[in-house]
């Protein structure tokens, strides 16, 4: 039987900075929330934003318990590494 080596760890797409929660109504579900995160993004390896821009993500995949700083999110397309957490509130949208 052949040898499983082990998974290497996917590097992020970017870095987040200065994150906050965004929580709002789902556009096709409006009884179900969705979470998202505004912050600066920086090392942008798909090169889509300078260094610093405030970006939203798209609908975060990753479970609520994850959300850390130096933690590893993931939404729809993207993978984030979270620096520290902003200094705001988080938003809530209705």
């Amino acid at each position: 039987m052949p040898k499983v080596q082990p998974r290497s760890p996917v590097p992020p797409d970017a870095d987040l900075a200065e994150w906050l929660l965004v929580t709002s109504m789902r556009t096709f579900d409006p009884a179900r929330k969705e979470l998202r995160l505004a912050g600066r993004i920086f090392n942008d390896q798909r090169q889509r934003y300078p260094d610093g821009k405030w970006v939203i993500t798209s609908a975060l995949r990753t479970p609520m318990r994850l959300i850390v700083p130096r933690g590893l999110i993931r939404t729809q397309n993207t993978r984030y590494r979270l620096r520290e957490r902003g200094t705001r509130e988080d938003i809530t949208l209705d």
